[in-house]
């Protein structure tokens, strides 16, 4: 994000009391940290001098770039340099590959750690980590990663810049960073329960109305495209809560959520590194302490279990984000795991209805309900590294009706991003929403169905009621929650109004141009008395 420039003084460096080996408790996510890196190669293939030195060059380059990536994401609590870069040279086998192998590294690391103490003096008891660098190697025949964390080591197939910030990111104590996305194929199937028709439907990714966190829908274990952890293409910042987890940002910048009204928060990834006088990296302004980082909240849901075909209530926290140049905030869920789905990972939600998954942000002049962020869960594990997919067909188990256990929740607006001093902010509305009656065609929740509910649907007529809270789709008249007041509908209006004995004459008056005449028609076959459509929610 910055260029790492020279300063006599910096804001925030790590902490020099803290050993720069020590890995105990918050030590391995704080502090100034030494490493040391083995460039390891066949010793029948010597490196020439020249080639070492363009080898070390570009190790040192990318140290740099690890030292600004973590020194702006720590807020300069925490910076790892390589104290040594040494030539670690030992036999291999025959077709090229490493002794050893990648489900058993015990006999590489030793050749490898024994080499490096008897030929350069050191410990490795000394360094906090040490990074193998096994490039000039062909991969173990089990081997399915570029790079690997394991204890205190790191080992590098490939030596991209964020693939190296994603391994020492499990290094300071981070998992994956996930994702949910929807997939309809052979091995993931995600439905959707239809409030109105009382059944669940096939729901392809991006229909409307749209499904935030589907029954079935696959939690893919490097599936965020803005976090290093996830993608590490994506050289992003960590997410909120793992700063917050490792101590780099306080829990009471978070802010808890629980009364309805309009919260600011500032985007976390706009601090800038610099280095100072004995070439350590900090930050030239930490985190400020006056503002909020994210916002957090806890509601209860439910979750499916296979093993015995039930809900059961399952308290979630979503956590809110917000990064520089975004037009909307990100949304991650943390929720206990099911039978056929997640464990307790933090899983960035995708909030935007079209396709493409590298979007997800609820944006700006946007709006969405708690119930569409997966009160009632059933998430399926994907994407680990050699995992053969679970064919989970939710449908297949006869689950029963899921069920809203909150007595409310929130209906979440974002509405308006900008730039101040301190540094980019979102803003976001909370308005509480609480269940419906029950009553079906009882528009304003009176109890009662009769004219004036049937003038609040002629007025709502073909309003977009998108970004309304369900109490306020239903107010529109939008009796099935797809964004508009439409023909449907109508159909279900008429049906209440006769079920409550109430006159339907009134309904010419919804006799409004539209585009298709056989529309026309059909709604006139409606208020006539047409064939019956009933409805349950």
């Amino acid at each position: 994000m910055s260029i790492v420039t020279q300063c006599a003084w910096a804001d925030v460096f790590p902490n020099p009391s803290i050993p720069q080996h020590s890995r105990s408790g918050s030590h391995r996510s704080n502090g100034l940290k030494r490493a040391v890196y083995l460039v390891v190669h066949d010793e029948n293939i010597p490196i020439s001098p020249s080639a070492w030195t363009s080898k070390v060059n570009s190790v040192r380059s990318r140290e740099a770039g690890t030292r600004d990536f973590f020194a702006e994401n720590s807020g300069g609590k925490f910076d790892i340099y390589y104290d040594q870069i040494l030539d670690i040279a030992i036999p291999f086998n025959a077709d090229g590959t490493r002794p050893g192998s990648s489900s058993n590294r015990g006999p590489f690391n030793t050749l490898v750690e024994n080499y490096a103490e008897a030929t350069y003096g050191i410990d490795m008891d000394d360094y906090y980590m040490t990074a193998f660098d096994v490039t000039s190697s062909s991969p173990w025949p089990d081997q399915g990663w570029g790079g690997l964390s394991a204890g205190d080591r790191i080992y590098l197939q490939s030596t991209s810049q964020g693939l190296i910030n994603h391994e020492i990111g499990h290094q300071v104590g981070l998992g994956h960073a996930t994702a949910l996305v929807t997939r309809n194929n052979s091995d993931f199937h995600a439905y959707t329960f239809d409030r109105v028709q009382g059944e669940y439907l096939d729901y392809p990714n991006g229909s409307s109305p749209f499904d935030a966190v589907p029954f079935g829908v696959a939690n893919d274990e490097y599936g965020n495209p803005f976090d290093t952890m996830g993608s590490s293409s994506s050289q992003g910042d960590f997410h909120i809560r793992g700063k917050v987890e490792l101590g780099w940002i306080p829990s009471s910048q978070v802010e808890t959520v629980d009364q309805a009204g309009t919260y600011r928060i500032y985007a976390h990834d706009e601090l800038q590194a610099v280095t100072n006088g004995g070439g350590d990296y900090g930050v030239a302004d930490g985190y400020d302490p006056s503002v909020d980082y994210g916002l957090t909240y806890t509601r209860l849901g439910q979750k499916y279990n296979v093993s015995n075909n039930t809900f059961s209530s399952d308290s979630q926290r979503i956590d809110i984000e917000y990064r520089s140049g975004a037009d909307g905030a990100y949304f991650y869920l943390h929720a206990d795991g099911t039978d056929g789905g997640s464990g307790d990972d933090v899983i960035l939600m995708d909030l935007d209805p079209q396709t493409s998954h590298t979007e997800r942000l609820l944006e700006v002049g946007r709006s969405i309900e708690d119930t569409t962020l997966g009160m009632s869960t059933f998430i399926v594990d994907s994407g680990s590294i050699g995992q053969s997919n679970p064919d989970y067909d939710f449908l297949a188990f006869n689950p029963p009706d899921p069920t809203l256990l909150a007595g409310s929740w929130w209906n979440i607006s974002a509405v308006d991003t900008g730039v101040d001093s301190i540094g980019s902010w979102i803003e976001l509305a909370f308005e509480a929403v609480s269940p419906l009656n029950g009553i079906d065609g009882d528009l304003n929740q009176d109890t009662l169905v009769n004219e004036t509910d049937l003038n609040l649907f002629i007025a709502g007529w073909r309003t977009d009621t998108t970004n309304m809270s369900s109490v306020d789709k239903y107010l529109h008249g939008d009796m099935n929650f797809n964004g508009i007041t439409d023909l449907e509908d109508a159909y279900l209006m008429r049906e209440a109004l006769i079920a409550a004995g109430a006159s339907v004459g009134t309904f010419d008056a919804l006799q409004i141009p539209e585009p298709s005449s056989v529309w026309l028609v059909t709604l006139g076959a409606v208020l006539l008395g047409g064939a019956g459509y009933r409805r349950r929610r």
